[in-house]
């Protein structure tokens, strides 16, 4: 278990496969991750002091993070790779402000010892093993509600640095971040595959993915005739990928009654929710 400012080896099967998926990931493109930590330590002076006391344990989480966004995010909206490290290590250290109905269980903190702007930076902790654990985590906090309805982002890590960290002031500048986690989260726990952020072998299988977009679909799809047996991920992505069309279709119907005391059918507004944890 995970304990608040604690972290213990991860229990999770998914979460242990993503982690041997990032490091054997990393194994293959070593020479594409060299140039990336030597890159981020130069543009990054907070990078290059976490990077001394916690080496891959933060490098890999952003390698991935770097690579996914990258190819999804980067070029459609103003965030940089600055900003996403400083979200990681926030989260990392326990800085960030989780959404309140997530237990202590799945709070972690990958970096247990802040360092300041003055400290001389000492090994701490190398160890990869919660690499997939933290990073699922953080995509659940990136796709959460709070997360979205942020009215600023504050990056600093209060460290003591002269030159004062970032702060965002507009939502619209981390909601396109915000909804591709929350695709990519959905995704991941879902299918029980690691394609949607980059690492392992890339499907293009649109039977078991979904689209870019978010999805929503009225919370009454996954209640209908559940029982005592789960529905199946295949029968689950069927759902997600009901058109607004067939989705208008499957509407719960009600009866009404008119004044006159006649019964009239009538569609009951549909109460669409996220089907994934978006806290």
């Amino acid at each position: 278990m995970l304990t608040l400012g604690t972290t213990a080896p991860s229990t999770h099967p998914l979460a242990e496969r993503f982690s041997i998926e990032i490091q054997s990931d990393i194994e293959k493109n070593i020479d594409e991750y060299e140039l990336f930590c030597v890159d981020m330590c130069e543009e990054c002076e907070f990078v290059r002091r976490y990077n001394i006391a916690y080496g891959p344990r933060l490098m890999y989480v952003l390698f991935v993070l770097k690579r996914w966004l990258t190819a999804e995010l980067f070029r459609f909206c103003r965030l940089t790779m600055e900003h996403i490290a400083l979200l990681f290590l926030q989260f990392g250290l326990g800085m960030a402000k989780l959404p309140s109905d997530v237990s202590d269980a799945n709070r972690i903190r990958l970096f247990p010892h802040k360092l300041m702007w003055n400290e001389t930076a000492d090994v701490v902790n190398h160890s990869v093993s919660d690499c997939g654990l933290a990073l699922i985590l953080f995509l659940r906090y990136l796709g959460s509600q709070q997360f979205s309805m942020c009215h600023s982002l504050d990056l600093s890590l209060q460290d003591g640095r002269p030159m004062p960290y970032p702060i965002l002031m507009r939502q619209p500048i981390w909601e396109p971040l915000h909804q591709l986690a929350f695709r990519t989260y959905h995704h991941i726990a879902v299918s029980g595959r690691f394609d949607a952020i980059y690492v392992g072998d890339i499907v293009q299988d649109w039977s078991e993915s979904e689209s870019r977009d978010p999805i929503i679909v009225s919370s009454s799809l996954l209640r209908q005739n559940y029982g005592e047996s789960p529905l199946s991920a295949h029968r689950i992505l069927d759902l997600l990928q009901v058109t607004p069309s067939k989705l208008t279709a499957l509407v719960p119907v009600t009866a009404s009654f008119s004044r006159s005391g006649r019964a009239s059918r009538r569609s009951s507004p549909a109460t669409c929710t996220r089907t994934a944890a978006t806290t």
